[in-house]
């Protein structure tokens, strides 16, 4: 189910168009054989722009501990509206990434669309 759900986010995204920071299926289709993938999203309910992203860096963070497993690749999906990230922001995802995602793969990607309402950050995750 999750597989499906990582796959339905990031196709639409690379099928519409909407990158600005581009993921292809390339980056992404090793999902296909891998046995444990979640997805975790949130949107943020702050308008400030700094602090929309520490709000959901920190249910992310949280996310990750509890689940309590080792994953080894990630990939985040950054969407956002009319406020594109500013530097500050940014410099907190590469700080998350730093502290939660260490040495492990990464993939990322940025997209603008008009389907959400602020922010939203889904990490997709396996093992």
């Amino acid at each position: 189910m999750e597989k499906e759900k990582a796959f339905k986010i990031l196709d639409n995204l690379t099928n519409n168009g909407l990158w600005t920071v581009s993921l292809s299926k390339k980056d992404y289709g090793y999902i296909e054989n891998e046995k444990d993938v979640v997805c975790f999203s949130y949107s943020s309910s702050i308008d400030k722009q700094d602090k929309r992203f520490e709000e959901v860096f920190d249910k992310l963070a949280e996310d990750l501990f509890n689940s309590g497993k080792e994953y080894q690749r990630f990939i985040m999906v950054m969407e956002y509206n009319a406020n594109e990230p500013r530097m500050s922001e940014m410099q907190l995802f590469f700080e998350f990434s730093t502290k939660y995602i260490k040495e492990k793969k990464l993939s990322w990607g940025m997209a603008r669309h008009n389907d959400i309402e602020g922010l939203r950050i889904t990490l997709i995750a396996s093992r």
